[in-house]
């Protein structure tokens, strides 16, 4: 391998590369059947209409959940507001609290800021928000969210799995919390879809947020998916037209869903295969850094994490150097959407790391196309970079 090979890709858990399949799917939507999926009049917008339920069903089919529960939105991001906000809107607008009684939120100390942001605007407005802590290896259990419940407790949030370290929740059961305490359970499961198995009905969700290009599709296009009886508690913040059941209005981005719901569909025939090789590229990147004892921490829980997601700490390697060894990868140390931030990550910093080994840290996402030689030369740069 040379410096103008392209760069070994392992940044997934930022962003993954376009699925060709997917975009064979969309491509028809970008030019010939350009029509409007709210034009009910003519076949142009009938032709749209098809494509739009194709791929709730296709969204629906991998998450186990109705088709009427699957609503489009532009990514994770919106999803996420539009359940937080969308929540306190309607409380507002309901005039289910006073000031001397606010609505209690909970959530997690490691969330996305996609999350946490949202939390801080809803204080602003007068929501009393508690925030966990998460244990030693980046899990919220269900013990710690009953310890936070209040009886004005009216919504948790708490991620499928975190997109820095990988940790996984135990979503079945703190949803299962939640549910026997009268309270709506988010959960942002952009970088959980495709990684483990999901039913959204099993698991007794309320609200799931999701990504298409988490999962091989295009960028700027995701969902909420609400329970039913929960849709009439989610008021929308963006207002002026009747699409997606008036909870998100505006004009369907047709080619966007095509391309989600094609990404869904190929999980569902895949999953198991892909979970298998990711987890066999991820075990030998743990076994590795095993073998350094100290020097090297593992961030994150080592059985319940993303089969794709490993986060390395060093203990006494300078960030220099290791940025120097790995010039030929394209890897992160934290959350895409905070890279340009030089703070260290408030994940790492939630799990205890102090700031010097939060920056001597390095996110290793693995993608379907990441091969086992890829791999091996990652760790060998590693390896002549410590021992040298």
């Amino acid at each position: 391998m040379n410096s103008v090979m392209k760069p070994i890709y392992l940044d997934h858990n930022a962003t993954t590369p376009l699925d060709p399949r997917v975009l064979e799917a969309m491509s028809p939507y970008l030019v010939e059947h350009f029509g409007n999926a709210s034009s009910n009049s003519h076949p142009y917008g009938w032709r749209a209409q098809m494509a739009v339920e194709k791929a709730r069903t296709q969204v629906a089919d991998l998450l186990g959940c109705a088709l009427s529960e699957v609503i489009f939105t532009s990514g994770a991001t919106e999803s996420n507001n539009l359940a937080l906000q969308g929540s306190f809107i309607h409380l507002l607008e309901s005039g289910s609290f006073s000031a001397s009684t606010p609505p209690h939120f909970i959530t997690s100390n490691y969330e996305h800021k996609a999350v946490l942001e949202v939390f801080d605007r809803l204080k602003v407005l007068g929501a009393e928000v508690t925030f966990i802590d998460v244990d030693e290896e980046g899990r919220v259990l269900p013990g710690a969210l009953k310890k936070a419940l209040k009886p004005n407790t009216y919504m948790v949030s708490i991620m499928g799995a975190n997109n820095e370290i990988g940790s996984i929740n135990p979503v079945r059961d703190l949803a299962q919390v939640c549910s026997e305490n009268g309270v709506l359970f988010h959960t942002d499961c952009a970088q959980l879809v495709g990684r483990q198995d999901l039913n959204f009905a099993r698991d007794g969700i309320s609200l799931m947020s999701l990504s298409g290009h988490k999962i091989y599709g295009p960028k700027g296009i995701g969902a909420l998916i609400i329970k039913e009886d929960v849709q009439k508690k989610i008021a929308p913040f963006m207002v002026g037209g009747a699409q997606e059941k008036g909870i998100r209005p505006g004009t369907l981005n047709v080619a966007g869903i095509v391309g989600l719901g094609e990404a869904c569909a190929l999980l569902s025939q895949s999953m198991d295969d892909e979970i298998e090789h990711l987890s066999g590229l991820q075990r030998r990147i743990l076994d590795w850094a095993k073998s350094y004892g100290d020097e090297v921490v593992i961030n994150g829980c080592e059985t319940e994490r993303l089969c794709n997601n490993v986060s390395l700490s060093f203990k006494t390697l300078p960030a220099d150097r290791l940025r120097s060894a790995l010039k030929t990868v394209a890897f992160s140390s934290g959350s895409a959407c905070t890279s340009a931030n030089p703070t260290p990550s408030h994940v790492l910093m939630a799990l205890g790391r102090d700031q010097g080994l939060a920056q001597r840290t390095v996110r290793l996402g693995l993608g379907r196309k990441t091969t086992a030689d890829e791999i091996q030369f990652v760790l060998e740069q590693l390896t002549k970079t410590i021992e040298s």
